[in-house]
């Protein structure tokens, strides 16, 4: 990879500095009580170069999930059986969400509330392709039953998100990590050949 140029360089640091600065703003003062101008200001930049990167406010959380499916498909061992990816995966994100508790609650309360009012969003798509891999060999290898591979997608994506919206809405189910560990051992017994 070519060394970054210093016109990159700066950008990616202007970057930087307004997601630290709308995360630490989030976490003060609540995701819809802050403004675009509060984020600029505290950050010390212009409008349009909030804008520059970020079309709108809930961006910055689109920056985030992007983040956390970083994690999940680094912590992806292809050469592990399809239950393993999986759980690898979950749990990477699970531990992303834990260290990042406060913002990544109201990132998930965020993006319950806009479920159904925007088009699916590019970490979505790229989640869903990353399960299609996994569910493909998980049928190929014979640990998964033969069914349609969009229903094993779905299901694992359902798991994956119902659990963040458990966690996020009832504090009281528990760590996240152990959330996703009972819900992939409901969604795999159905799965198992």
């Amino acid at each position: 990879m070519a060394p970054q140029s210093r016109a990159q360089r700066r950008r990616e640091e202007t970057r930087r500095r307004i997601v630290e600065t709308a995360v630490s703003l989030f976490e003060k003062q609540g995701f819809d009580a802050t403004t675009v101008d509060q984020i600029t200001e505290a950050a010390d930049i212009g409008k349009g170069t909030f804008f520059t990167h970020f079309p709108t406010k809930e961006d910055v959380f689109s920056y985030l999930s992007e983040q956390v499916l970083d994690v999940m498909l680094e912590a992806d061992d292809a050469s592990a059986p399809a239950d393993e990816r999986v759980r690898r995966s979950f749990q990477a994100a699970a531990t992303w969400f834990s260290d990042n508790e406060a913002i990544a609650r109201q990132m998930a309360l965020a993006r319950i509330r806009s479920m159904g009012k925007t088009p699916a969003s590019a970490e979505r798509t790229r989640l869903l392709s990353f399960l299609a891999e996994i569910a493909a060999d998980g049928m190929r290898s014979g640990v998964w039953r033969d069914i349609p591979a969009e229903h094993v997608v779905q299901g694992l994506a359902a798991c994956y998100f119902s659990s963040v919206a458990l966690w996020a809405l009832e504090p009281q189910a528990g760590r996240l990590e152990d959330v996703i560990a009972t819900q992939l051992d409901v969604v795999f017994n159905g799965l198992r050949a």
